[in-house]
């Protein structure tokens, strides 16, 4: 409503009565949900505000006086917090924060696993978070109005006294849901929504599969005479402006254009116009086609899982994504890295991490969240980060060395290099700065591949720039210590198989 074409003060009216209608509908139409916790104590606004900013839940919402366009399409994929305590209740947030599952079994919202004490404190301060300056209604109208606008949609089906003798049998209640209801259809918000009475009906969205394939006489400017009559820029400027080919014709109301406005840039409006351009019949010649494997394959399907699930909102891959960092204070308190994992970490060990996170760096407050993916696609996830990282090909399976002398070699060289002053073994100094905290080396056998820890010693810069851990062999195939008669290349494998013996971290794969 109030698009281009609908922007005037004589439609108004019409604009508020069907918006009317389409609340009428809805709330006439909507299930009893049973909340898990009925009647929650409140908690601690003040804490919740403290939850919501550290464990996670900014990377996908925004909050205060950030608008959507400086936080992005990453950190604005759920829906802004700003004003939610104007929309729901406090019940009703905290039966969604507590398991977004209970609510819709087929939502994106993960699970952060918070205690029922935590959700109540994060949904005290999301229902306080009031005050937003809702659009005004553009006019008012009565009944009258309401019976004009529903007789208009009845007549375009059938003749118009039919119409007016199906109104008359209606209440004024059930005319106003009726007209709610022809208003949805029309304007296909059950495209995109799940609304009960439209779970079968058809998009109303014209086909793009082979639009780039049509002929430009196929598009219609209509009285736009002042942009080039090409393809590229027909799509283009109906991207920017869906209603722009109404402009001066004259049209019945349910004769005009209803595309939404989804708000473009002009550079989101440029790429989604070259994506548009490229849905062509099959006639690119082959040598144009990208060549299909296993290992292309895995990228692409896992590309579209992890961003359709906004997994670079926290985490970078590929070169992308990210965007929590710039959150929090120090990049090594961030979500880790994620291009090097399929080479890092053991595939049974992540498989079980994904299925039920453990804490890694408990000096953390951002956390793991459980998504509740089907194993199908996980096994996507595996696929794609072993095939970014190189590491395609069978789980790898390295024997511990029971050679006493190569071990003992490691412990010398891990104490001499004072590793556990970074790493925790199980305890957390007292007084020591966070960010040089690093993780827990008990889970090194069962989680790390030892190839990995081999490339991790060598260069750790080159794996995951940033990282405060250091590098201690910069003279290889030398090496400034003395073991092994300055043999870097052994004493990186002796530390290696030392970590190797390391036994009782915690463990996704044994539930603890």
């Amino acid at each position: 409503w109030y698009n281009s074409n609908t922007d005037t003060p004589e439609y108004a009216v019409r604009n508020e009565v069907e918006i009317g209608a389409v609340v009428a509908y809805l709330f006439a139409n909507s299930e009893d949900h049973e909340l898990a916790v009925p009647n929650p104590a409140r908690g601690d606004a003040a804490n919740g505000q403290q939850i919501v900013e550290s464990v996670g839940c900014l990377a996908c919402h925004i909050t205060g006086d950030e608008s959507r366009e400086d936080a992005g399409p990453r950190r604005t994929f759920g829906q802004p917090l700003q004003s939610v305590g104007d929309k729901t209740s406090f019940e009703w947030l905290f039966d969604w924060v507590r398991d977004p599952r209970h609510y819709s079994a087929e939502t994106y919202m993960p699970d952060l696993r918070l205690t029922d004490s935590e959700v109540a404190d994060v949904a005290t301060y999301l229902s306080g978070l009031t005050g937003g300056n809702p659009t005004a209604a553009g006019a008012t109208y009565a009944a009258s109005d309401v019976d004009d606008v529903l007789l208009d949609y009845m007549r375009a089906i059938v003749p118009f006294e039919e119409a007016q003798a199906a109104m008359s049998a209606m209440s004024a209640d059930e005319r106003l849901v009726e007209l709610g209801e022809r208003a949805i259809g029309r304007y296909g918000c059950f495209s995109c929504h799940e609304i009960s009475g439209f779970e079968d009906t058809q998009a109303i969205g014209t086909e793009l599969s082979e639009e780039g394939t049509k002929l430009l006489p196929q598009f219609d400017f209509a009285f736009i005479h002042d942009i080039p009559h090409t393809k590229r820029d027909w799509i283009k400027n109906k991207l920017e402006d869906p209603r722009i080919y109404d402009t001066n014709r004259i049209l019945q109301p349910l004769e005009k254009l209803r595309m939404p406005d989804f708000g473009f840039s002009e550079d989101e409006a440029r790429l989604l116009t070259t994506a548009v351009m490229s849905f062509q019949r099959d006639i690119q010649p082959k040598r144009s086609h990208v060549p299909r494997s296993a290992r292309k394959d895995a990228i692409i399907d896992g590309r579209n899982l992890t961003r359709r699930r906004n997994c670079v909102a926290c985490h970078e891959i590929e070169g992308d994504g990210g965007d929590y960092r710039d959150l929090v204070e120090d990049a090594s308190l961030a979500p880790p890295l994620l291009t090097p994992e399929g080479a890092k970490v053991r595939p049974d060990w992540l498989y079980a991490f994904f299925k039920g996170p453990i804490t890694i760096r408990p000096w953390l407050d951002v956390r793991m969240p459980t998504f509740g993916l089907e194993d199908g696609h996980w096994n996507e996830v595996l696929d794609y980060f072993a095939a970014v990282s190189d590491s395609v090909g069978p789980f790898q399976t390295h024997e511990a060395v029971a050679d006493r002398d190569i071990l003992d070699t490691g412990e010398e060289l891990f104490e001499l290099l004072r590793c556990q002053q970074c790493h925790v073994l199980d305890t957390i100094p007292e007084g020591e700065d966070v960010s040089n905290l690093a993780p827990d080396l008990r889970m090194a056998s069962e989680r790390l591949q030892p190839d990995w820890i081999v490339d991790w010693l060598v260069s750790p810069l080159a794996i995951q720039p940033g990282t405060r851990m250091p590098g201690f062999f910069t003279e290889l195939p030398g090496s400034f210590y003395p073991q092994f008669e300055q043999d870097g290349v052994a004493q990186i494998n002796a530390i290696r198989d030392y970590l190797l013996t390391f036994r009782g971290g915690p463990s996704p794969v044994r539930g603890n």
